[in-house]
């Protein structure tokens, strides 16, 4: 039963990544970005979590309209890309997120108050995107796309992964030798309580 025990805490790994430059520029709205990373789970792990980290994320202003669009990505271009964005400024006309239709959407953030910057977590886990990130990574390439829909202001964005060993599956020999066992300490009971 020990052993049982010892098997079920498995090696956990976290693997963290940030674009170059780390702020993207201070995500400005004239572009919008993807940044692309080549990683994949190592032999033997499995994705379990992720989390996004944006550090003293502001808006230079707030205007109607305004948003950061962030989505997860399947294959784009490893490292970061820059794309004119000419769709939206300061809020005029509306926002409109240029990586729509492509990846699962993290999140279409408003600033409201731009005078406190605000350190932003996205965990994948809570917004049901585990699944979805272990899909894209199984390619080898995955990644993030940001499209700021006004200047969003900010000291660094992070990316970590949280894997973990997978459990091995017991040979069928294992299973028998532990079911007999099992048996014999129900009968072990059984005899003291007759007794």
């Amino acid at each position: 039963m020990l052993l049982l025990g010892a098997s079920a805490s498995a090696f956990a790994g976290f693997y963290s990544y940030s674009p170059s430059p780390p702020d993207l520029y201070d995500l400005p709205h004239s572009n919008y970005f993807s940044w692309g990373i080549s990683w994949s789970a190592p032999s033997g792990e499995e994705i379990t979590d992720a989390t996004l980290f944006i550090k003293s994320l502001n808006n230079w202003t707030w205007e109607n309209g305004d948003t950061l669009f962030i989505r997860l990505l399947d294959n784009p271009a490893v490292g970061v890309t820059t794309f004119s964005d000419t769709d939206s400024t300061n809020g005029h006309p509306p926002a409109y997120d240029n990586w729509s239709g492509q990846g699962a959407l993290i999140d279409a953030y408003h600033d409201y108050n731009e005078n406190v910057p605000v350190d932003k977590t996205y965990r994948f886990s809570s917004l049901g995107l585990v699944p979805t990130l272990k899909s894209y990574a199984s390619n080898g390439v995955f990644g993030l796309g940001f499209d700021p829909d006004c200047h969003y202001y900010n000291c660094g964005i992070t990316l970590t992964i949280q894997a973990r060993e997978i459990p091995p599956v017991p040979e069928p020999a294992g299973l028998t030798a532990l079911a007999a066992g099992l048996m014999s300490l129900a009968g072990l009971v059984s005899r003291r309580r007759k007794r």
